[in-house]
Protein backbone atom coordinates (compact mmCIF):
# COMPACT_ATOMS: atom_id res chain seq x y z
CA UNK A 1 0.00 0.00 0.00
CA UNK A 2 1.56 3.66 -1.18
CA UNK A 3 0.25 6.80 0.14
CA UNK A 4 1.09 9.93 -0.47
CA UNK A 5 1.00 13.20 2.33
CA UNK A 6 1.29 16.71 1.25
CA UNK A 7 -0.50 20.20 1.15
CA UNK A 8 -3.28 20.62 -1.09
CA UNK A 9 -1.87 23.73 -2.78
CA UNK A 10 1.47 22.23 -3.57
CA UNK A 11 1.97 20.12 -6.69
CA UNK A 12 2.08 16.12 -5.73
CA UNK A 13 4.96 14.42 -7.28
CA UNK A 14 5.01 11.66 -8.51
CA UNK A 15 7.94 9.83 -6.71
CA UNK A 16 7.10 11.89 -3.34
CA UNK A 17 5.26 8.57 -1.64
CA UNK A 18 5.38 6.15 1.46
CA UNK A 19 4.87 2.46 1.52
CA UNK A 20 2.93 0.73 4.28
CA UNK A 21 3.28 -3.03 5.15
CA UNK A 22 -0.05 -4.75 4.79
CA UNK A 23 -0.92 -7.51 7.46
CA UNK A 24 0.63 -4.44 10.32
CA UNK A 25 -0.37 -2.10 12.21
CA UNK A 26 1.32 0.52 10.89
CA UNK A 27 1.94 3.83 12.56
CA UNK A 28 2.85 7.13 11.15
CA UNK A 29 3.96 10.16 12.64
CA UNK A 30 3.88 13.44 10.78
CA UNK A 31 5.88 16.70 11.99
CA UNK A 32 5.00 19.80 9.59
CA UNK A 33 7.94 22.82 9.46
CA UNK A 34 7.99 26.14 7.81
CA UNK A 35 10.77 28.01 7.47
CA UNK A 36 11.06 31.69 6.40
CA UNK A 37 14.26 32.42 4.85
CA UNK A 38 15.35 36.27 4.18
CA UNK A 39 16.08 37.08 0.05
CA UNK A 40 18.97 37.87 -1.66
CA UNK A 41 21.87 39.08 -0.44
CA UNK A 42 21.47 37.29 3.11
CA UNK A 43 20.17 33.81 0.83
CA UNK A 44 20.50 32.52 -2.34
CA UNK A 45 16.23 32.18 -2.07
CA UNK A 46 14.60 34.91 -4.49
CA UNK A 47 10.92 36.77 -3.48
CA UNK A 48 9.19 35.89 -6.55
CA UNK A 49 6.63 38.34 -5.76
CA UNK A 50 8.48 40.97 -6.32
CA UNK A 51 10.24 39.75 -9.44
CA UNK A 52 8.32 36.40 -10.83
CA UNK A 53 9.32 34.33 -13.05
CA UNK A 54 7.07 32.99 -16.39
CA UNK A 55 6.91 29.27 -14.48
CA UNK A 56 6.44 31.32 -10.64
CA UNK A 57 3.04 33.04 -12.58
CA UNK A 58 2.11 29.71 -14.30
CA UNK A 59 2.35 27.67 -10.92
CA UNK A 60 0.18 30.58 -8.93
CA UNK A 61 -2.31 31.19 -11.51
CA UNK A 62 -2.76 26.95 -11.06
CA UNK A 63 -3.61 28.08 -7.57
CA UNK A 64 -0.40 26.14 -6.43
CA UNK A 65 2.41 27.16 -4.05
CA UNK A 66 5.74 27.71 -5.77
CA UNK A 67 8.10 25.72 -5.13
CA UNK A 68 12.00 24.77 -6.71
CA UNK A 69 10.88 21.05 -7.29
CA UNK A 70 7.30 22.27 -8.47
CA UNK A 71 8.90 24.74 -10.95
CA UNK A 72 11.69 21.84 -11.95
CA UNK A 73 8.83 19.48 -13.41
CA UNK A 74 7.11 22.17 -15.13
CA UNK A 75 10.37 23.66 -16.29
CA UNK A 76 11.15 19.96 -17.55
CA UNK A 77 7.86 19.73 -19.40
CA UNK A 78 8.28 22.73 -21.12
CA UNK A 79 11.59 21.51 -22.75
CA UNK A 80 9.83 18.26 -23.48
CA UNK A 81 7.26 20.70 -25.56
CA UNK A 82 10.21 22.20 -27.09
CA UNK A 83 11.99 19.26 -27.77
CA UNK A 84 9.10 16.78 -28.66
CA UNK A 85 6.62 18.92 -29.84
CA UNK A 86 4.12 17.17 -27.58
CA UNK A 87 3.90 17.19 -24.06
CA UNK A 88 4.57 14.40 -21.43
CA UNK A 89 1.87 12.44 -20.03
CA UNK A 90 3.60 11.78 -16.63
CA UNK A 91 3.01 15.49 -15.84
CA UNK A 92 -0.14 17.27 -15.61
CA UNK A 93 -1.06 19.58 -18.48
CA UNK A 94 -2.40 22.67 -17.19
CA UNK A 95 -1.12 25.32 -19.90
CA UNK A 96 0.17 23.75 -22.97
CA UNK A 97 -1.94 23.88 -26.06
CA UNK A 98 -0.36 21.45 -27.73
CA UNK A 99 -0.77 17.69 -27.93
CA UNK A 100 0.27 14.87 -25.12
CA UNK A 101 3.28 12.40 -26.56
CA UNK A 102 0.97 9.71 -27.99
CA UNK A 103 3.22 7.22 -30.85
CA UNK A 104 6.51 4.98 -29.73
CA UNK A 105 8.53 8.17 -31.33
CA UNK A 106 7.31 10.95 -28.73
CA UNK A 107 6.50 8.86 -26.02
CA UNK A 108 10.54 7.80 -26.01
CA UNK A 109 11.47 11.42 -26.93
CA UNK A 110 9.57 12.65 -23.60
CA UNK A 111 10.51 9.63 -21.32
CA UNK A 112 14.15 10.07 -22.05
CA UNK A 113 13.66 13.53 -21.22
CA UNK A 114 11.84 13.21 -17.98
CA UNK A 115 14.02 10.08 -16.80
CA UNK A 116 17.21 11.38 -17.71
CA UNK A 117 17.15 14.08 -15.54
CA UNK A 118 20.41 16.08 -17.25
CA UNK A 119 22.76 18.64 -16.89
CA UNK A 120 21.10 19.73 -19.84
CA UNK A 121 17.97 20.39 -17.62
CA UNK A 122 19.42 21.77 -15.00
CA UNK A 123 20.88 24.22 -16.83
CA UNK A 124 18.01 25.30 -19.06
CA UNK A 125 15.73 25.16 -15.83
CA UNK A 126 18.54 26.77 -13.60
CA UNK A 127 17.41 30.33 -13.65
CA UNK A 128 14.42 29.67 -14.24
CA UNK A 129 13.41 28.18 -11.06
CA UNK A 130 14.90 29.87 -8.39
CA UNK A 131 14.89 28.77 -4.79
CA UNK A 132 12.22 29.99 -2.62
CA UNK A 133 12.29 31.84 0.47
CA UNK A 134 9.44 30.00 2.40
CA UNK A 135 8.47 26.34 2.11
CA UNK A 136 6.60 23.83 4.20
CA UNK A 137 8.23 20.13 4.67
CA UNK A 138 7.38 17.45 6.65
CA UNK A 139 9.33 14.62 8.58
CA UNK A 140 7.92 11.26 8.37
CA UNK A 141 8.52 8.77 10.76
CA UNK A 142 6.80 4.89 9.92
CA UNK A 143 7.38 2.21 12.52
CA UNK A 144 5.13 -1.43 12.49
CA UNK A 145 4.32 -3.70 14.09
CA UNK A 146 2.66 -7.45 14.22
CA UNK A 147 -0.92 -7.79 14.12
CA UNK A 148 -2.85 -8.65 16.17
CA UNK A 149 -0.02 -8.71 18.75
CA UNK A 150 0.33 -11.84 20.60
CA UNK A 151 -0.78 -10.14 23.97
CA UNK A 152 -3.88 -8.26 22.03
CA UNK A 153 -4.92 -11.66 20.66
CA UNK A 154 -4.69 -13.37 23.66
CA UNK A 155 -6.89 -10.92 25.25
CA UNK A 156 -9.25 -11.66 22.29
CA UNK A 157 -9.02 -15.79 22.35
CA UNK A 158 -9.40 -15.65 26.36
CA UNK A 159 -12.80 -12.86 25.45
CA UNK A 160 -13.72 -15.26 22.39
CA UNK A 161 -14.39 -12.05 20.35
Amino acid sequence: LSFQIYNKTYYPMLNDFSRLKTGMCNTILLKKFFTKNLPEPYTSCKNLDESPTDLYTKIRQMDLIYTQKTCYEFCKQDYIVEKCKCFTPFITNKWFDIKKCLNSSEMLCSFNIYINVSFTIRSYCFDKCPLECDYFAYEQSLSLGDFPSYAYADHLMENKY
